[in-house]
């Protein structure tokens, strides 16, 4: 049951953007340690993903 769960819990994390945004934090702390640059708020970095992924057209014809 406990694995059941915690399936379930990676999957949400996983559509709602959460586990994304985990690791572009973390990512950004371990990059930009002295960087001016601010974290984007997680809205703003959802926007960010949405953006580049539907920008293109993605067609084979």
């Amino acid at each position: 049951m406990k694995k059941f769960y915690n399936f379930l819990r990676e999957a949400y994390q996983f559509l709602n953007g959460d586990k994304a945004y985990k690791s572009y934090v973390s990512s950004h702390n371990k990059k930009n340690k002295n960087c001016q640059n601010k974290i984007l708020s997680k809205k703003k970095f959802l926007q960010n993903q949405q953006l580049q992924k539907y920008k293109t057209i993605n067609r084979c014809c």
